[in-house]
């Protein structure tokens, strides 16, 4: 069987060989990128210029003049960023994970292009919901401390109303870090992606420096995905190629009542992807009805899981 990186290799030498240098090959991930430069060179006969082979990250990268900086620099500027808006003298050690955290959500909310004030305004109302415990009575409280001797709603409360403060000022927090950011002409992957995407969005243009752009092995995406993917298929400058089993697509009786039919679960966005950005005509799906045999082993530590690997 061959791999779904040999297949789109060969596609693109059967059918673009001599334009190949135009195009640019966009993957989720730089393992894939570099797998699919290993195939193009075992497949190709004769020497070629090669094409621009980038993640995704990358690409929003090149749509954007600026950089983005490394996540231990962006965790520093965050500690700074969150010591001044909650006028906190937290150690950098002590707010690493948290700033990991924070500086992951930052991202999510950039790249789904969701609207922050309301995120963290939502997040806020659920911490105090979460927190609450006037709800209970005194047998409630006494039961409980009877599993856990340390239960105290008073002094929790007092912990409680500090850890609120926190989420109550996230969204002064995103707003201020990325204002400095700005002002040091730095970003994070999430503030490039989301402001390509809405530049695209307002002003219907993205200069490419490519023939063509493939975009391959994509499933779920985000939303600002989702713009310049919607925004190259409409102008013909991009084609999709992505890597599932067929069976997934087809439909099967419900365990729980075999009268409804329903497909797999991760049809859900693979169904959506074919739809709205469709594999040229003349590709050939890159699985079959074959199933593969998969050995699950368990291991317990990284030496383990090396002794295992040497059976297969």
């Amino acid at each position: 069987m061959h791999t779904f990186l040999e297949r789109l290799a060969r596609y693109h030498i059967s059918y673009h060989l001599t334009e190949i240098n135009e195009f640019c090959f966009v993957f989720p991930s730089r393992r894939a990128c570099l797998f699919f430069n290993r195939q193009l060179g075992q497949l190709v006969e004769e020497p070629i210029w090669a094409p621009k082979i980038i993640t995704i990250n990358e690409f929003f990268n090149e749509m954007d003049a600026t950089p983005v900086s490394d996540s231990i620099s962006l965790l520093f500027k965050l500690h700074t960023a969150y010591s001044e808006v909650m006028s906190s003298d937290i150690t950098i050690d002590e707010f690493l994970p948290l700033g990991e955290m924070l500086l992951s959500d930052f991202n999510d909310i950039d790249k789904y292009m969701a609207n922050p004030k309301e995120v963290f305004a939502n997040l806020a109302a659920i911490k105090k919901l979460e927190g609450d415990f006037t709800h209970l009575s005194d047998e409630q409280i006494e039961a409980i401390q009877g599993f856990w001797e340390t239960f105290d709603p008073v002094r929790l409360s007092e912990q409680q109303e500090s850890f609120l403060a926190v989420w109550d000022k996230l969204y002064d927090l995103y707003l201020h870090y990325r204002q400095s950011l700005t002002g040091q002409n730095e970003a994070y992957d999430g503030m490039v992606i989301r402001r390509v995407a809405e530049k695209v969005r307002a002003e219907k243009h993205l200069p490419l420096p490519y023939k063509r752009v493939v975009f391959a092995g994509f499933n779920a995406l985000n939303e600002s995905e989702k713009v310049i993917f919607h925004f190259l298929n409409i102008q013909n400058k991009a084609t999709f190629f992505r890597d599932y089993p067929q069976k997934i697509l087809q439909e099967i009786p419900d365990p729980s009542n075999p009268k409804i039919k329903v497909t797999h679960e991760a049809a859900l966005f693979i169904k959506s992807n074919l739809q709205d950005y469709p594999s040229p005509s003349d590709w050939e799906a890159p699985f079959t009805d074959e199933t593969a045999d998969i050995t699950i082993s368990a291991a317990s530590n990284e030496l383990v899981q090396a002794q295992v690997h040497m059976i297969f």
